[in-house]
């Protein structure tokens, strides 16, 4: 199987950066504030490669069907680099898989964004998650 995940940098698939509907976070910033001096990114958890959280487990019934496609969801991330919401915006069009992704985003650690050297609460970051059955 070819799993590949893209944190924030899904403006370059076409989908813009957005805020949240409603913040979940009072006084948390749009992922895309100019006033940002680091975005959030991931805490290095495993998985192979610089900054790369442990994959989530491909669910069995999904391999077994060829379930693949692309999950893009919407959250916001606090201060201590703790995923405070997470929304489904684009789903892969099968639920385990949704499912799946949605779980592992609400578990990354993440380095929270900043303004200067302050810690940051952002709302609207995006991430983008591959699901893909290796032939």
């Amino acid at each position: 199987m070819i799993r590949t995940w893209m944190s924030g940098a899904v403006m370059a698939l076409g989908v813009a950066q957005m805020a949240s509907a409603q913040a979940p976070i009072e006084g948390a910033l749009a992922a895309n504030d100019p006033s940002l001096t680091a975005a959030p990114s991931i805490e290095p958890l495993g998985g192979t490669g610089k900054n790369r959280p442990a994959f989530p487990d491909y669910p069995l019934a999904s391999m077994k069907a060829r379930e693949e496609g692309s999950a893009i969801v919407d959250m916001c991330i606090t201060t201590e680099g703790k995923t405070a919401f997470v929304q489904m915006v684009q789903s892969t069009g099968f639920p385990r898989l949704d499912e799946t992704t949605l779980k592992w985003a609400k578990a990354i650690r993440w380095k929270p964004a900043q303004v200067g050297d302050r810690p940051v609460a952002v709302c609207g970051h995006l991430l983008r998650y591959e699901w893909k059955v290796a032939d």
